[in-house]
């Protein structure tokens, strides 16, 4: 059996799945018209240092970057 996983290949590959990452592929799209790229992260899902450390605020803080970079318009 082979436990290699499959190649991918992507025009962009960005490091990082935290608000700078996230924001990247946004503008990517949004003022480049790329599509074509894969998000890395050492984390199992995406939020980078907001997803790894907790704090009572998080989620309120998290709403505002959101709202600041613009990521709850469509992408």
């Amino acid at each position: 059996m082979d436990d290699k996983l499959p190649t991918r290949r992507s025009d962009v590959a960005i490091i990082g799945a935290g608000f700078s990452g996230i924001n990247i592929a946004c503008q990517l799209q949004r003022k480049l018209g790329v599509t074509d790229y894969v998000i890395y992260d050492r984390a199992s899902d995406f939020g980078g240092t907001w997803f790894a450390n907790t704090c009572e605020t998080r989620q309120r803080l998290c709403e505002l970057i959101c709202l600041v970079f613009g990521f709850l318009d469509s992408c």
